[in-house]
């Protein structure tokens, strides 16, 4: 009689463990690739802080403006540049946890009088880790509005994050 043999020949172990390294190569790249899990994840938390930034600096510009009108009946003597300023607006954002920086990257102070004007001001927002370049301006020479611009933007047109 002939000896039956159980249980798996070299050659099927080595096929499987094969196939499993390949799964597992192809799992990985998925994961931490270029266009991985991971990198996609830490673009969408970039995109993410830049948004709360844009969204805190409307929201400060809002308050200021808003605060100027409320306040024109007692402060009719004051004029828009006096009343809406580098401080003012530092002093809005400061309160969403946020701080305005000038160019060179100092921080303004609540009591800053630098007005905005048509040519736009260079500065920064920052959140304490990273920051986003942004140019404030008035609408024009008469306006009480102010604008935005965001000059910096990334290789897909997006606005550029900086870690600090």
């Amino acid at each position: 009689m002939l000896k039956q043999n159980k249980g798996i020949t070299l050659v099927a172990l080595v096929i499987t463990i094969i196939v499993l390294l390949i799964l597992a190569g192809v799992s990985i790249s998925l994961v931490v690739g270029d266009n991985g899990v991971l990198t996609q994840a830490k673009g969408s938390s970039d995109a993410t802080k830049i948004g709360q930034m844009q969204e805190a600096l409307q929201i400060a510009i809002s308050d200021v403006q808003t605060e100027y009108f409320a306040n024109y009946a007692t402060n009719a003597n004051k004029t828009f540049d006096e009343m809406v300023n580098a401080g003012t607006l530092h002093k809005a954002l400061a309160s969403q946890g946020y701080k305005l920086l000038k160019s060179d990257k100092s921080e303004y102070s609540d009591s800053a009088t630098d007005a905005f004007s048509t040519t736009a001001t260079s500065c920064y927002i920052s959140d304490g880790s990273s920051k986003i370049k942004v140019e404030i301006s008035k609408a024009n020479a008469n306006s009480s509005a102010l604008k935005t611009n965001y000059p910096e933007k990334d290789a897909n047109g997006r606005v550029a994050f900086n870690k600090d």
